[in-house]
């Protein structure tokens, strides 16, 4: 009975891929195998297949239907399915899919094609490989599973002797140094530096996420941050990367808007050698052109300054937190920097962000460029990847090359000679709602137009170069389209659609700030309809001191920030916030005496169908707490605290 059953569910498991046509079998000791013979009815010995003993036999059936009767044959010693083999895609690896910033095909609630499209430059054969990127930042995990076998060895150390073998001054830099302490030990103790490592070379090992280019080795130069941390450090991180055989420097830190001349020179000397220093524009949401941060800002060949877009292809912009800094002249261009999903070290993963996550990227791109053509002039390179960018709305994201990093058209550029096309697109109707709207996109070729889901839930993709589509909820839309044409060329379009909201005024008992500086922060509940599309608040006044250590006013959901506010403003509607109920967090981190306040007092909302909605009286929960720091999670003061050098959680 069990040999039995054992058989049945043998025969019911699935088959590998296999030749369709073919199977192989090996001849007993002794025995010979010619060309014609047959080993069963319909399977003909067709050649030799490479191995002594073994045979390629052609079959007329299927090849499983042909195995039993071949091992029956007295000559054969074995007979087998001449299996497919498998090269394990990158993709394959558990937690690709939140990898958005990777390949966006709607995963992990990203915006169709909002990514840098890795596939398209892994299937061109970028891989980094031969490539030294230096993170320079808070060291690496050197023990990370995902990382030890892309870690830059030196050639001139012999490990763990505790001599200088080359010379250079540091004892066993087998994998980096620590310049702030002038030791071999890059070890990362806070996590900022692996997260960056892992954004750039995480390794497909089967068990996490993984890197834009995972055959790139990394140099872990550590500088720590903080206080303590002098330009000297930096200065002495650069140099080193750069005499050490870096061709790609990742520095997601920044002096702030002066010039440090240590590090201008260290950074010379470098940019004189070839390198490309990537940099790390700022969180501060500043526009580098009026005042900006160093190095990102510095317009010396060779350097390249990134500012950060989320998972909307927008830049990211959240007052009072953090926001990306942007430049026309200054800020080269954008790259995905929030909920980038990368390693943590002690063999962790997690969500990590900021201009901080958006410059690793733009170095892996970098690598990727250089592993295909290892002799591309430094120049060339740049006008490549800076001609290949996504195009962003310059209104909301202006950047020298108007655009986000493509690291997929940039290689497809690069090796295939394939330039990408930039589709424009035309409104054929007015945009109303209920009312079907047409577009037309001037490139011609396979598109896929993705809806906002949010706009139309489940809707399957629409096809064409002029599709139409019916809105029936208001708001701003965008519509993300994607076009291959008849030779190969990627480009890629969009729609912006704005339909007013019907708003619906809504009964709200007014919320007053009544801060007296004893509560780190307060949580107010704000009871509007559930079942709201979208909800707006209306704050008679606003006055939140501003500085260094700024107060906050920020609206929730779960755990999502919608809206945030810092600064002085009176008659202030915030715009469309989704769905409710929400919280209004009123925080305070020093603890001092008021000086700010705030009242809400009304609110409108709209949900379909309905013209009038009552909603109950609003009720104030305060409550209270402390803003604690844990290595992997923030608390909410701490979110006001974190600058350029820190990690985005």
């Amino acid at each position: 009975m069990w040999t039995s059953l054992l058989l049945a569910v043998a025969a019911a498991a699935p088959l590998p891929p296999h030749a369709p046509d073919w199977i192989l079998v090996k001849a007993k000791p002794g025995e010979v195998l010619a060309v014609g013979e047959s080993v069963s009815r319909g399977a003909l010995v067709e050649a030799s297949a490479g191995v002594p003993g073994w045979y390629r036999v052609s079959v007329t059936k299927t090849p499983q239907e042909h195995l039993s009767a071949a091992r029956k044959n007295p000559k054969v010693a074995e007979a087998e399915l001449d299996v497919e083999v498998r090269f394990e895609a990158y993709e394959d690896e558990p937690q690709f899919n939140q990898q958005w910033w990777l390949e966006s095909d709607g995963h992990a609630s990203a915006a169709f094609d909002i990514d840098v499209d890795a596939l398209d430059a892994w299937d061109a054969g970028a891989t980094g490989e031969g490539v030294v990127v230096a993170i320079i930042d808070t060291g690496v995990d050197i023990f990370h599973p995902d990382l030890v076998d892309a870690l830059w060895t030196n050639p001139g150390e012999i490990p763990d002797n505790g001599i200088d073998d080359d010379g250079n001054g540091y004892i066993d830099d087998v994998h980096g140094i620590d310049a702030a302490n002038e030791t071999g030990n890059p070890l990362d103790l806070d996590g900022h530096g692996t997260d960056c490592a892992g954004i750039v070379a995480a390794q497909p090992t089967g068990w996490g996420p993984i890197g834009l280019a995972p055959a790139a080795e990394i140099m872990s130069i550590k500088i720590a941050f903080g206080q303590g941390s002098f330009g000297s450090i930096s200065a002495r991180a650069i140099t080193y990367a750069a005499d050490n055989g870096a061709r790609v420097l990742s520095n997601s830190w920044t002096y702030g808007p002066q010039e440090v001349g240590i590090v201008r020179d260290a950074m010379k000397h470098a940019l004189d050698q070839g390198v490309i220093f990537v940099a790390a524009a700022g969180n501060d949401g500043d526009n580098a052109d009026v005042v900006g941060n160093y190095p990102a800002r510095s317009q010396a060949d060779g350097v390249l300054g990134v500012g950060a877009i989320n998972k909307y292809g927008l830049r990211v912009n959240h007052p009072g937190v953090w926001s990306s800094a942007y430049g026309a002249g200054t800020i080269d261009l954008m790259a995905p920097g929030e909920d980038v999903w990368t390693l943590n070290p002690g063999y962790k993963s997690g969500s990590f962000g900021g201009t901080s996550a958006a410059t690793p990227a733009v170095a892996g791109a970098v690598a990727l460029l250089w592993s295909i053509d290892p002799e591309l002039d430094r120049d060339a390179l740049i006008d490549v990847l800076l001609n290949t960018v996504d195009p962003l709305d310059r209104d909301d994201a202006p950047v020298i090359s108007g655009g986000s990093l493509n690291a997929g058209a940039a290689v497809r550029s690069l090796a295939l000679g394939i330039e990408p096309v930039r589709p424009n697109t035309t409104l054929l109707t007015p945009p109303e709602r209920f009312t079907p709207l047409t577009w037309q996109a001037d490139v011609d070729g396979d598109w896929t137009w993705v809806l906002p889901s949010a706009a139309a839930p489940g809707a399957p993709p629409l096809t064409g170069a002029s599709p139409s589509f019916t809105f029936e909820v208001p708001g701003d839309w965008r519509i993300h389209g994607e076009v291959v044409t008849a030779d190969g060329a990627t480009g890629h379009g969009m729609v912006d659609v704005s339909l007013p909201i019907p708003w619906v005024d809504v009964d709200l008992e007014p919320i007053e700030s009544a801060h007296d500086g004893s509560q780190p922060y307060k949580l107010s509940a704000i009871d509007v309809d559930e079942d709201a599309v979208w909800t707006r608040y209306h704050f008679e006044r606003i006055e939140l001191k501003q500085g260094s250590d700024p107060e906050s006013l920020m609206l929730r959901s779960g755990e999502e920030t919608l809206w945030s506010f810092t600064g002085e403003a009176e008659d202030l509607w915030t715009p469309a916030l989704p769905g409710g109920p929400h919280l209004l967090i009123s925080q305070q981190r020093s603890g001092l005496a008021p000086s700010w306040g705030f009242k809400l007092d009304a609110a409108q909302i709209w949900h379909a169908g309905v013209d009038h909605v009552d909603v109950p009286d609003t009720g104030e929960e305060p409550r209270t707490g402390g803003c604690s720091h844990s290595p992997r999670g923030a608390g909410l003061g701490l979110l006001l605290l974190l600058l350029t050098a820190r990690r985005r959680r």
